[in-house]
């Protein structure tokens, strides 16, 4: 007899976040190879939760700076893609 198993369709959307965050991770680290000089990640949660790190100990982006940073590149990232796709997207992009 077979085995009945629940499926979850939370689960698999919980993976496919998952996989693509850390393909934008992997995909900035290899764009940006040597030039890395910080970062800053918001994640959250269904429910709002949310879930910050940043490193600004080096290039010309001090601490005081990451929000504007992130705002900055997010902002032309998500107009971009408004204007190119007019849909919404989660690949990664170079913000400059």
């Amino acid at each position: 007899m077979a085995e009945l198993h629940e499926i979850d369709p939370g689960r698999a959307r919980i993976e496919q976040i998952k996989k693509e965050l850390r393909t934008a991770v992997e995909k900035a680290i290899t764009d940006m190879g040597d030039e890395i000089a910080g970062f800053g990640l918001t994640v959250w949660s269904m429910g709002g939760r949310c879930f910050t790190a940043y490193d600004a100990r080096y290039g010309l982006v001090y601490r005081g700076l990451v929000p504007s940073m992130v705002h900055d590149g997010l902002q032309r990232h998500i107009t971009l893609d408004m204007v190119n796709e007019g849909a919404e997207t989660t690949a990664p992009s170079d913000p400059a």
